[in-house]
Formats: structure tokens, sequence, C-alpha cells
């Protein structure tokens, strides 16, 4: 469900600048059952911090999107699966630590895949800087 905030105006006196700077991410968890085992997909990062590192897909929210639209750009952009129709947010997660660049809060979504949706391993990441490549890894064989 995508929702969009009208404009109502400030209320006199407010003054955003007292409260703390934050940013927000959406990362995608995808789901798929191959050969009898789960499987998720994930992009090997191409920038600090965790460059080389295996992740989910995701990165920040742009300030003229909704958390659902910048969760299916992401997706789009780090993996080139494409059918983001069944995308459902289910958690959110704000360790002021959990990122050396600054407070992030992350939302995060998640989408079943059919069994081919995915790329294998190794596969090239289409067209985000960010990321090296995507592939889909067993749960049981991640350590």
């Amino acid at each position: 469900m995508t929702t969009k905030t009208s404009d109502v105006g400030v209320p006199a006196g407010y003054d955003p600048s007292q409260f703390p700077a934050f940013a927000v991410t959406v990362d995608v968890v995808v789901l798929t059952i191959s050969d009898g085992r789960l499987h998720v997909l994930l992009v090997r990062r191409g920038v600090t911090p965790f460059e080389g590192m295996w992740a989910l897909p995701g990165g920040f929210k742009r300030p003229n999107e909704t958390l659902d639209e910048a969760a299916e750009r992401e997706l789009i952009q780090e993996t080139g699966v494409d059918d983001t129709s069944l995308l459902t947010q289910f958690g959110a997660y704000g360790d002021p630590e959990r990122d050396p660049r600054m407070n992030i809060a992350g939302v995060r979504s998640t989408r079943r895949a059919t069994d081919s949706s995915p790329p294998s391993t190794g596969r090239r990441a289409p067209s985000s800087a960010r990321s090296r490549s995507a592939g889909r890894f067993a749960i049981s064989t991640w350590k």
C-alpha cells in the first residue's frame, strides 16, 4: 500500500532543527524455494562501508518517494528483479550505531519469488554502482 501525506502546512513555531537528523533506508528480503531449500537474494556491496560484503538489496529512501517506492527502486536497480507486486513491509530497525555513516532507521520489506525470479550466484548487478553482483544463497549454507 502506497501512501502520501498532503501538505497541511507547518504549525506556527515548529522548528525541525530541534530534532536530530537521521536517514531512512529500505532493504528487501527476497526469498525463494529452489531444489526444496529456502534461498535468500543478496548483493555484493560495491562501496564503503562494508565494500565487498554480501548484503540485502536496498538503500536510502529519497525525499520524494514512499517507502514502497524506494524498496521497488532499490530492488530493480541492484538485482534486476522487476516484479515488485508482492512486496510487503515487515519490520523497522533503528539501532543508532548499526551504520558507521550516521543514525539510520531501516525499513525491511519481503518478497516471495518464484524459483526463476532471483538471479543465480555471481550475476552482475544491472545498474547500481553500489552493488557489484547479486546472488541467491541457500539459507542453510549462510554462516
